[in-house]
């Protein structure tokens, strides 16, 4: 929206509207137009551009609130020349509004009334990373964080990637007010530079504090590309909050199982990690791991009776979990009262590593008792 400044002092003119949602201001009096010549108002000379023949139908007096046309030239001539190769740029309708108030000449102060600033098209050009010879745009993400970690643990960081469309430019990264009383979140490093190919910022909690289950944050993050001097196009706020998860949420992190006892467990907040497969070929998503490695060969019995939901369970031999190679899986059995819980028998082979995964059917979370026990490699059933 555009109010009626005067030239000159740029003060709201009387007639102009104003108010918040009034964004820039273009010239209301004094405007130089074709109009008025001496042949249709009487119009003396003097106040014409020109003082004889059809040259006076140009005029220097326009006024009125239709003068704020002239803004539609000023966003004509800022896309054109951005969309001029090698650029090749195009603005949204609020990336120009944001870049004209943002480089315009300020309003005056003798009169009350937002109009906002006068469009400076030299200075918007100039500001713009993308017409600035093409200097690089940055461009960064995710934008959003859920840390995950072991309680009693330190949390595991998560990457940022920073890129510059082109070239390299030199980045900061700012936190923005309000920042917490608990500053947990540490960012290395906090500057540097970025090329098309991406530099990664790791974003952490700090080992400083000793965090317990439960949420913190967030705290909202700011890149600026102090090559350029301008915050990143478009601007992102980065929020992080903290999860705790269970101990053996990744197959890492599998814990021992005792065989022929009953271990007990949960997973809630469990994730699963990428390239996990689908247990059972269930879709779960909430995945905790054990691990053991028999002595001798032996047959084992494993089920989830007596956990609170419906489980999922599968038994792989392999060092990393996307390439794992299934022993036995089971999804319902009716082995387990109600058949939402899950059983399988397999025959172990002495000194193998074996990696146990219970998950929830549909992503379904609760408490788990995971019992194995000594036998014959039984046929336990499904349903």
């Amino acid at each position: 929206m555009v109010g009626a400044g005067e030239p000159g002092t740029r003060n709201r003119l009387v007639f102009s509207n104003f108010g918040s949602r009034v964004d820039v201001q273009g010239w209301g009096t004094a405007v130089a137009t074709l109009g008025y010549g001496v042949s249709n108002l009487g119009i003396p000379p003097l106040l014409s551009l020109f003082d004889a023949g059809v040259t006076q139908r140009y005029t220097s007096f326009f006024a009125g609130t239709s003068s704020a046309s002239a803004i539609e030239g000023a966003v004509l001539s800022i896309q054109g020349a951005l969309r001029h190769p090698p650029c090749g740029v195009s603005l949204s309708s609020v990336e120009m509004r944001h870049l004209l108030v943002a480089t315009g000449t300020p309003q005056g102060g003798a009169v009350a009334g937002k109009i906002g600033p006068l469009p400076n098209i030299k200075a918007a050009l100039a500001s713009h990373e993308a017409s600035r010879g093409c200097l690089p745009v940055l461009t960064y993400y995710p934008v959003d964080f859920l840390f995950s970690g072991r309680e009693g643990y330190p949390f595991f960081g998560a990457y940022l990637k920073i890129r510059s469309s082109t070239g390299r430019a030199n980045f900061e990264i700012n936190k923005l007010p309000p920042v917490p009383a608990l500053d947990w979140l540490e960012v290395t490093p906090s500057s540097g530079s970025a090329d098309p190919a991406g530099t990664e910022v790791i974003l952490i909690p700090s080992n400083a504090y000793n965090f317990g289950p439960g949420t913190y944050g967030p705290i909202f993050l700011n890149v600026v590309n102090s090559t350029t001097g301008l915050v990143a196009t478009p601007t992102f706020i980065i929020s992080a909050s903290l999860e705790v998860v269970p101990k053996n949420d990744r197959f890492a992190w599998a814990a021992p199982l005792p065989l022929d006892q009953t271990v007990q467990g949960s997973n809630v907040n469990a994730r699963k990690e990428p390239g996990e497969p689908n247990h059972a070929n269930v879709t779960g998503g909430r995945s905790v791991w054990w691990r053991f490695t028999p002595p001798t060969n032996v047959g084992i019995i494993m089920h989830t009776c007596g956990s609170s939901f419906d489980t999922v369970l599968a038994v792989y031999t392999g060092s990393d979990v996307n390439a794992l190679t299934t022993v036995a899986q089971n999804d319902n059995s009716n082995l387990c009262s109600g058949g939402r819980q899950s059983a399988l028998s397999f025959n172990a082979m002495a000194g193998m590593d074996y990696y146990v995964a219970v998950d929830g059917s549909g992503g379904q979370t609760g408490d788990i008792r995971l019992t194995t026990t000594y036998g014959g490699a039984l046929h336990v059933g499904s349903n």
